[in-house]
């Protein structure tokens, strides 16, 4: 039910169309302790649109006896304890149940975040081991897809990526240009993320990596190349078509989304 449909009109068929929506969502009460809208807005002090905002939002938990929609003395109580312990909402089962949802996302949330600065900032430091793992793997994910599960991780591997890794690539590979294959790796994972909250994160590893680059090709060419260009004249068509993609994407503002 959506609390802008309900409590959005200010037409005299209001509070009828406001009544038959509860009335189809409330539940069947017997109890003594039943109180109508008029008896909770006077035990409340507030008017009858409040009422019905407080059945949308949880906050009551809408009854019915006949054709009268109503609540709970108990839960008018809670409310009103509520109001008087300066709670944001009152804690019934349904916002109990809301609040720890939302803490769990505002939880993954700070992780998420905690993570990217704590990571952007640590070197790698890959044994050699580790690091042809990560090489090959950079081969064979940007040819054929990653798991999901893993782009957290690669995402801080490549913003963490320094000069020394490059260097450390080559001589266990025999690879003159190893952030070649790392290039084709990230502009994959920037541009068909799974997550994509990561999108940002891959940009900057991608960025990272490039300059990276600048400085691997410079050293060892004697010129300061624009990477995506070095790439496309330097790479075979499919990786042409993949980098000029991304550098019309990113020309024009257009999301690859």
């Amino acid at each position: 039910m959506d609390e802008r449909d309900l409590l959005g009109r200010d037409d005299d068929g209001q509070k009828r169309e406001l009544g038959r929506k509860f009335r189809l969502v409330a539940d069947e009460y017997e109890g003594d302790d039943f109180l109508n809208t008029k008896q909770i807005q006077k035990l409340l002090g507030v008017s009858e649109r409040t009422i019905w905002k407080y059945f949308a939002r949880s906050y009551l938990r809408p009854l019915s006896q006949g054709r009268r929609i109503g609540a709970s003395k108990k839960d008018v109580d809670l409310l009103i304890q509520a109001e008087a312990a300066d709670l944001p909402v009152p804690l019934n089962g349904i916002t109990l149940v809301r609040i720890l949802a939302e803490q769990r996302q505002l939880r993954q949330e700070v992780d998420f975040l905690l993570a990217a600065f704590d990571l952007r900032n640590r070197p790698l430091k890959l044994n050699d081991t580790e690091a042809l793992a990560f090489y090959r793997m950079a081969e064979q994910y940007g040819e054929s897809g990653w798991p999901p599960h893993i782009e957290l991780e690669l995402a801080g591997y490549f913003q963490r990526l320094r000069y020394e890794d490059l260097e450390q690539l080559a001589r266990l590979t025999d690879d003159k240009h190893p952030w070649k294959v790392l290039y084709r790796f990230i502009l994959s994972l920037e541009m068909k993320s799974y997550d994509q909250r990561l999108k940002p994160r891959f940009g900057a590893g991608r960025a990272n990596l490039e300059r990276q680059a600048v400085i691997w090709v410079t050293l060892r060419d004697g010129s300061t190349p624009n990477i995506v260009e070095y790439m496309i004249t330097d790479e075979a068509l499919p990786m042409k078509k993949l980098l000029r993609e991304l550098s019309r994407q990113q020309k024009t503002n257009e999301s690859p989304y």
